[in-house]
């Protein structure tokens, strides 16, 4: 084969539970298999309660996801859905780059196929084709392998409808029966990225005891929120912090589904939830990481919102319910009902009542196996998790967005803006960044048009905030800063230097600068600052420099 390697791989699984228990459990029982294969035994039947399938069968595989989500939570599975019928090209070689990757992660592939009567599986490389019949039938099957011969690609199925329950299918024919329906696989990130910073640690501590179900980035941005939450909650005791990470992990899925992943129909006309007007079960689904529900408690979130001025209005996610789900606001539903809606949650978190929390938060013991998997994993991390608390420097999701605004002057009290927001890019000690001979003048274009004179060093160059929020950084001191630390720091250096040289400290003070933009002098040679006599330089000079701060 002119020295192209060919690939067979097949993942081992029991082929004596493929075949389904039911007509209408192809959902639950491909799941069995994927599950079986990582050595995760469960019962069909349990499956099927747990994924939501009826006598209608299992709706779409977002709901095979959530689960496969929660019993190996590090495979991080992932929903594809191919809606063109055909597939593109583009979609089949992105099925195949996912099917691929997840079987040599070791986890298979549920499809959700619709072969009609012209397109049934044909099998291939000598195995022995489904007895599908009866019109176009609707079935999830568990991909288990691929054969990557070029020309000849082929996926192994496990197929718990139809005999003979296993066999080869050509990649092609495979890639003609998803549409319009869709696959999920694990999106295991083979590089991931390892924590290099005090901050980082924490985002992966988070990571772990949610499970892993998202990315170290996407946890590392929801690190802020979570924090805040966590404070605003009352949870400062590793009761309670182990406590509302198990429950808002079962909740939001390892904080992956900050919306209900059913569509709300379920709820339409549920006065309870306060959903008295049609499309409210819709429009008042699950959303935020505790998956606030109805009407009613859209309603009661607003108000409690609203009077603590976080959102414009008191109707204010009953107007927009999707802002509920979103990263700015979401954590505000989580923090509401456990210290509103359900007051006592904290008293039975310091009796370690898993039971009672479950039911305040559930109205039941729906998913208790899980919400107990997921306890136990945090109360085994252990103290490590009391640092989500603990985080200074960081700011919340909200703030970040404030500050951004600010920068590029869009904030609501308009331009110019009396502080500007700036950090050094890099680890450089700061009194070799004011002696720096090579310090130079810039200046910053403005949306009028002028130019602004500010000082600061030509090599690390001072940027706005919106570049990077919150950061630490360990210096050549062996202080460990953060990005607070640093403005201020700076800030201080700035005003010695330039009130020794008989310097204005307000930058918005007229300068002996000459007009100049991105760094440069336009030719002119800037005038050397005046030297302030000696007596007069002492009478002015601060008592004594700003003492450093301890290491943290």
């Amino acid at each position: 084969m002119n020295g192209v390697v060919m690939t067979e791989k097949l993942l081992p699984y029991d082929r004596t539970i493929v075949v389904q228990e039911t007509p209408f459990w192809c959902g639950p029982a491909s799941t069995q298999v994927v599950l079986e294969s990582r050595g995760v035994r469960l019962a069909e039947a349990d499956l099927a309660r747990e994924i939501g399938t009826t006598t209608a069968g299992t709706d779409f595989i977002g709901l095979i996801e959530r689960v496969l989500d929660k019993k190996v939570c590090d495979a991080r599975y992932t929903s594809v859905n191919m809606t063109d019928d055909p597939p593109t090209p583009q979609q089949k070689d992105r099925l195949w780059s996912d099917v691929v990757a997840s079987i040599n992660s070791g986890f298979g592939v549920v499809m959700n196929w619709v072969a009609p009567p012209s397109n049934y599986p044909r099998a291939v490389k000598g195995t022995t084709s489904p007895a599908y019949r009866g019109g176009t039938v609707f079935h999830y099957v568990a991909c288990m392998g691929y054969d990557d011969t070029p020309g000849e690609r082929a996926l192994w199925i496990a197929d718990s409808g139809f005999k003979p329950f296993n066999y080869w299918i050509s990649f092609d024919q495979a890639a003609t029966l998803i549409p319009p329906k869709g696959y999920c696989y694990a999106d295991i990130d083979v590089n991931p990225i390892a924590p290099n910073a005090p901050s980082d640690q924490v985002a992966e501590n988070l990571m772990r005891a949610m499970g892993g179900s998202i990315s170290f980035d996407r946890y590392r941005a929801l690190l802020p929120a979570v924090t805040q939450a966590l404070q605003e909650s009352g949870c400062n005791t590793p009761e309670r912090i182990t406590m509302w990470l198990a429950q808002i992990g079962h909740e939001s899925g390892g904080l992956k589904f900050m919306e209900e992943i059913a569509d709300g129909g379920a709820y339409e006309g549920r006065a309870d939830l306060g959903n008295t007007h049609p499309g409210d079960g819709r429009r008042f689904k699950g959303r935020g990481p505790i998956q606030v529900t109805g009407r009613h408690n859209y309603t009661k979130v607003s108000q409690w919102a609203h009077s603590r001025g976080l959102v414009p209005s008191p109707t204010f996610f009953v107007d927009s319910p999707e802002q509920l789900g979103t990263d700015k606001f979401s954590f505000l539903g989580a923090i509401w009902y456990w210290t509103v809606a359900r007051p006592q949650i904290n008293a039975m978190c310091d009796a370690n009542d898993l039971e009672g929390v479950t039911r305040a938060i559930n109205g039941g013991l729906n998913g208790l196996e899980d919400r107990k998997l997921r306890w136990q994993r945090c109360r085994e991390i252990g103290s490590p998790l009391t640092a989500l608390t603990t985080q200074t420097g960081d700011i919340t999701m909200a703030d970040a967005e404030e500050i951004r605004n600010a920068t590029t002057g869009t904030a609501a009290n308009g331009w110019p803006f009396a502080w500007r927001y700036a950090y050094s890019r890099h680890p450089r000690d700061f009194n070799e960044i004011v002696n720096d001979a090579d310090r130079g003048p810039w200046m910053r274009r403005q949306p009028d048009g002028t130019d602004h004179a500010g000082h600061t060093d030509a090599f690390e160059q001072i940027v706005p905030i919106n570049e990077q929020i919150a950061w630490r950084h360990t210096f050549s001191d062996g202080i460990e800063r953060d990005s607070g630390d640093v403005l201020l720091e700076l800030m201080e250096f700035a005003i010695q230097w330039r009130a020794s040289n008989d310097l204005s400290t307000s930058a918005f003070a007229d300068t002996e600068v000459p007009a100049a933009t991105n760094g440069h002098t336009n030719g002119h040679t800037p005038r050397p600052p005046r030297k302030r006599p000696a007596a007069k330089a002492a009478k002015k000079a601060p008592a004594k420099a700003p003492a450093k701060r301890a290491p943290r």
